[in-house]
């Protein structure tokens, strides 16, 4: 789940892009240990072009799928109350941007 106050921490103005690794650097260590590490993404990738929103409906800035990818997650559930935020071309974005990155998902 990802807030507007959280997007707007990991956006560096300088390159114009976000990152938020530096908010699983407590944890990076036990889900990269881990044999199969699956995380629950209680948001939309359904682009920029659609703003990123918070509450209540959520569309985070899609790096975040490549920054769980790169902190060690091998499985993403997509199944929860906020996967329609953006309907169902949403849903369509979201996991087209987790392909992409490598990460399955259910």
């Amino acid at each position: 789940m990802c807030h507007n106050s959280q997007y707007k921490d990991a956006y560096n103005s300088s390159i114009d892009s976000y990152d938020f690794s530096y908010v699983f650097e407590d944890i990076k260590t036990y889900i990269t240990e881990a044999d199969i590490a699956i995380g629950n993404l209680e948001t939309t990738f359904a682009g920029k072009s659609r703003g990123y929103t918070g509450y209540p409906t959520f569309n985070t800035p899609e790096v975040l799928g490549k920054n769980l990818k790169d902190i060690g997650f091998d499985v993403i559930c997509t199944a929860n109350n906020h996967s329609m935020d953006k309907g169902y071309s949403g849903i369509e974005s979201t996991l087209n941007f987790l392909d992409e990155y490598e990460l399955d998902h259910m």
